[in-house]
């Protein structure tokens, strides 16, 4: 088997099992699935400071947001 990385070369190896595509297998599909999470995080990302709020943490389909700017006038 050969296996690409983040390193220049592929890396070759053996292996008793290998993966085979299933029968709902369909690769462009999955590309715009994960591009359209991508879109919708950045676009909450972007709503999010439009509205003078922070992101706190995101995950692959969420976005924690935190009202900084109310915590610092609180803290004073």
């Amino acid at each position: 088997m050969v296996g690409y990385g983040g390193r220049p070369n592929p890396s070759r190896f053996k292996s008793q099992t290998s993966e085979r595509a299933g029968a709902y297998f369909h690769p462009l599909l999955a590309t715009l699935i994960t591009g359209a999470a991508r879109l919708m995080l950045a676009l909450a990302e972007h709503q999010v400071i439009e509205q003078g709020l922070d992101w706190v943490f995101c995950d692959t389909d969420s976005l924690a947001i935190g009202n900084t700017r109310d915590l610092l006038l609180r803290s004073l």
